[in-house]
């Protein structure tokens, strides 16, 4: 995928000197002729010393200043297109400037030398990352730029193809696609989160083996007590119901008997002027 150049401000070096003529620029067609100034900060790259010492991050306010909307060149709609064949050309680098060089070119955005490092994951060391920054520089494949103490880098702008309307508007609608399908990803990520955190909270396999093998042993020890029930001989349910009943109009018989026997017992106890215990003795009959 090709990308869109980022303007320098070199609007302090421009005070200090006077604007030259581009070599090889051709005015745009149907236009007057207009001299084009030169990127003061490409001028001066072979002439500026090498970075020698770790620079800080970067800030917002100094990625600001590479950038200026208002110089953004677009050219015509029969201009032949650029695709990520023409960013991958060969540019004659080998090794870690290449690593580097297209590093910068894909990213297309200003880093301090910390910033790089970071950025590659320790891919080149900082002692090589250096000079391969500084070669990169002496061959105006990168630009740097001073702002107080700080270094920045930013590949060379003429490098990179020019995008035509059409290919912007392609790559507007690409952005919007690869928008769409972030959320759809997002979404299910998050699904599949909610997913996994039911799984850890629910049992583990081994857990669920284990309860497995205890219940497979209860239900055997239940068919082998059923079983020994079966043997003894045991009644159905309809006739242990049946034999339920009758005991109970037995035990109500038995509370009618025991209360008549208790009434004779006291009256014959008050005829003989006697305790009742004592009529029990003598007859010799006695109810539990």
């Amino acid at each position: 995928m090709a990308r869109k150049k980022v303007k320098l401000d070199d609007s302090k070096d421009q005070d200090k000197k006077q604007p030259k003529k581009l070599k090889n620029q051709t005015p745009p067609r149907n236009k007057p002729k207009t001299k084009v100034q030169k990127n003061s900060l490409e001028e001066n790259s072979e002439s500026e010393n090498p970075i020698i010492e770790k620079e800080p991050l970067e800030t917002i306010e100094t990625a600001k200043k590479f950038k200026n909307p208002n110089k953004k060149q677009i050219p015509k709609q029969n201009s032949p297109s650029t695709t990520d064949a023409d960013l991958e050309e060969d540019h004659g680098l080998k090794g870690d400037e290449a690593v580097l060089f297209e590093f910068l070119l894909h990213q297309n955005r200003p880093y301090s030398l910390i910033n790089i490092y970071d950025n590659l994951r320790g891919a080149i060391k900082k002692p090589q990352l250096q000079k391969t920054l500084d070669k990169l520089v002496e061959k105006k494949k990168v630009l740097v730029k001073e702002y107080g103490k700080v270094k920045i880098f930013l590949v060379n702008q003429m490098l990179i193809p020019e995008l035509s309307e059409i290919e912007l508007e392609e790559l507007d609608t690409q952005i919007s696609e690869l928008n769409n399908e972030v959320e759809i990803g997002g979404n299910e990520v998050k699904d599949l989160q909610d997913r996994l955190k039911e799984l850890k909270n629910g049992l583990s396999m081994e857990e669920i083996e284990r309860q497995i093998e205890e219940n497979r042993k209860v239900w055997s020890q239940l068919e082998m007590e059923i079983k020994d029930i079966e043997c003894a001989g045991c009644v159905s349910v309809d006739i242990a119901k049946d034999i339920e009943g009758k005991l109970k109009t037995l035990q109500v018989e038995e509370k009618k008997r025991l209360r008549v026997w208790n009434e004779l017992m006291t009256g014959m106890a008050e005829i003989f002027d006697v305790p009742t215990k004592k009529i029990k003795e003598l007859i010799g009959i006695d109810v539990d």
